[in-house]
């Protein structure tokens, strides 16, 4: 059973439906500027469907965002940010739902994990 999957699916993106159907929800990410672009070629290589956007596209907010932004943004485009920022995003993310704010996740990975070596 994988989170995020409704027990008896097969896809991690299912939910069930207010009238008992299965329906199929995209996961969507953005990426945090701090993080580098080929991050995301590597994971769309992985997985070509993955719908991501980073800092600074068209479609995301600019680069150069406060944190605070990035997540009413988060709650409004119904994005999981991935980032490596820990010195100030937990405190933000604190706050933003402190203040009633919601987000849809946000997945903290090492900042070593996007280093080349």
């Amino acid at each position: 059973y994988e989170a995020g999957a409704t027990r008896g699916s097969t896809s991690p993106c299912a939910a069930v439906t207010a009238t008992g159907g299965v329906s199929q929800m995209k996961v969507r990410f953005l990426l945090d500027e701090n993080l580098p672009p080929l991050f995301r070629v590597a994971l769309q290589r992985y997985h070509p469907a993955i719908d991501i956007l980073r800092v600074g596209d068209e479609e995301a907010p600019p680069l150069g965002t406060l944190d605070p932004d990035i997540l009413r943004y988060l709650d409004q485009a119904q994005r999981i940010l991935v980032t490596d920022n820990r010195a100030t995003m937990p405190d933000h993310a604190d706050e933003h739902l402190k203040s009633g704010g919601q987000h849809w996740g946000i997945l903290e990975i090492r900042p070593q994990a996007t280093k080349n070596k």
